[in-house]
């Protein structure tokens, strides 16, 4: 019986599928427990009026001058001394939904902090913002060892926001909880302008408070519909071009001999001694082992040993590029290694920038497979413990350019997307007797946004009394931080 109805059922699903494909849905996968799951109840919801009554951006006829980087550190300057048991306190506060907070704590506690909410105000009517960083001008050991304390106390400001939104929604005070995620918002696209992987993640950071806090807002009873305010973000926040030119710029700031290796004129002993000092320094930078004189004698040696190996491997380099063989033969074989190097670290960290100069949904993809290909060419080894050939100095194995704010800031652009498509649901929902749409092809009232990751209509289907909207894992299938996934329900 059950191998007679074998080609039925395949007869059905292919039919099934074929339909599917010809209503240009994708296929809706389950989504593995690691992606991470929203689950609100909404209210229908009508496009206000004016229909941009809400914003979440700041426009520039609404600043005035001033810098807004002396406003927040006047506000974190602001911040009360407290106790280590108030501080845990607090912690556990920043971890909670809307209606778990103890509004009787919470509310003294936010009162006693007004004069810092004044100056994040202030901060976000400002129309610059510069923190006074010129990161592009740090040498040496400066250049990682540059502190920035100020633009990590902006995540404690980015809490105390998320708190005061918190109360607003759950006093159902809409327009004061969306002119304080307004704050937010700003305050992450000026933490944004200071060019550095950082300070960049920070930026991102703050968007993601802001985020989830804006879902609370959206799953309020009668919340305000925030669609527009929600397009109209400025994207980008951060100049990821910027911020990975400096970081590719790092090298030569490190070391600035290297900029000008082929010219110049050292003698033996003053390229190894420079060589030496580098190879220390990156390990110095990357180490935790300790040091010595013990120590020292031994990475001399292991980097004695790296340079004197990387010596014929690098004189082929430089004559297989065009450069005399007479004249390879007569440099000092310190500068011959230093050429080789950085030609291999300018080799690794331009194949790294051309693909994230790209569009994530271009680009990224080609990202995942080029450590395995720099590994098979040799840039790479296959572990921090191997030393690979086109690799003398350590340089691509240490100071290699990070790429993770294309993958930080494409999750909050995702998210501001899902956010928005909730919006566009809601608004659908409020024009239709409060009956969900069961494709988002049906939306029309507004254009419903694509999955920027993807640049592709996120997934959609209705689930009994409910519809469930999937933005797809783009990394490994463990990756909990890739996908996300809301399942949303009408009051």
């Amino acid at each position: 019986m059950t191998q007679s109805l074998l080609p039925l059922i395949v007869l059905i699903s292919g039919l099934l599928l074929t339909q599917e494909r010809a209503s240009g849905q994708e296929p809706f996968p389950e989504p593995p427990p690691t992606v991470k799951t929203y689950e609100w109840t909404v209210s229908p919801s009508a496009e206000p009026a004016p229909a941009l009554k809400h914003r979440f951006s700041t426009d520039l006829i609404e600043t005035v001058p001033g810098n807004a980087a002396i406003h927040y550190i006047r506000a974190t300057l602001m911040l009360p001394r407290i106790t280590s048991d108030q501080a845990q306190k607090e912690i556990d506060w920043y971890e909670r939904r809307s209606d778990q907070l103890p509004l009787d704590d919470v509310k003294p506690w936010l009162a006693q902090r007004e004069i810092v909410f004044q100056e994040i105000a202030a901060a976000t009517r400002c129309e610059s913002c510069d923190w006074g960083i010129r990161f592009q001008d740090l040498r040496g050991r400066d250049v990682i060892e540059v502190r920035l304390m100020e633009f990590q106390e902006m995540r404690q400001l980015a809490r105390l926001l998320r708190i005061k939104a918190q109360v607003e929604i759950v006093e159902r005070r809409f327009d004061d909880a969306i002119s304080t995620l307004r704050m937010s918002h700003r305050l992450a696209q000026n933490v944004g302008r200071a060019p550095s992987v950082i300070v960049s993640l920070i930026s991102t950071a703050i968007t993601a408070v802001t985020n989830d806090v804006t879902g609370e807002l959206i799953a309020a009873a009668d919340s305000p519909n925030v669609y527009w305010a929600l397009r109209l973000i400025p994207d980008p926040t951060i100049d990821r071009q910027t911020v990975a030119r400096i970081d590719v710029n790092m090298l030569f700031q490190l070391f600035p001999f290297l900029k000008d290796a082929d010219t110049a004129n050292h003698t033996p002993d003053e390229w190894q001694r420079l060589l030496m000092e580098a190879i220390h320094d990156v390990r110095q930078m990357t180490d935790d082992r300790p040091s010595g004189k013990s120590m020292d004698a031994i990475n001399q040696l292991s980097a004695t040993v790296l340079i004197l190996r990387s010596y014929p491997v690098a004189k082929r380099h430089l004559i297989a590029r065009g450069m005399n063989p007479a004249k390879v033969e007569s440099m000092p074989v310190g500068q011959v290694v230093a050429i080789y190097s950085r030609d291999c670290f300018r080799h690794v960290t331009d194949e790294f920038m051309k693909w994230a100069s790209l569009p994530y949904y271009e680009g990224e993809a080609r990202l995942r497979q080029l450590n395995s290909e720099l590994q098979r060419d040799g840039y790479l080894g296959a572990s921090q413990a191997s030393i690979a050939e086109r690799d003398p100095l350590l340089f691509n194995q240490h100071l290699l350019p990070s790429y993770l704010t294309g993958e930080a800031y494409m999750r909050q652009r995702r998210m501001i997307a899902l956010l928005s498509t909730v919006e566009a649901i809601r608004m659908h929902a409020a024009a239709n007797q409060g009956v969900f749409p069961k494709t988002l092809a049906e939306i029309t009232r507004v254009p419903v946004p694509l999955d920027p990751a993807r640049m592709k209509p996120f997934l959609y289907r209705p689930v009994g009394d409910q519809v469930e909207i999937l933005a797809p894992q783009t990394r490994e299938p463990g990756d909990e931080y890739s996908g996300r996934r809301i399942l949303l329900r009408l009051r």
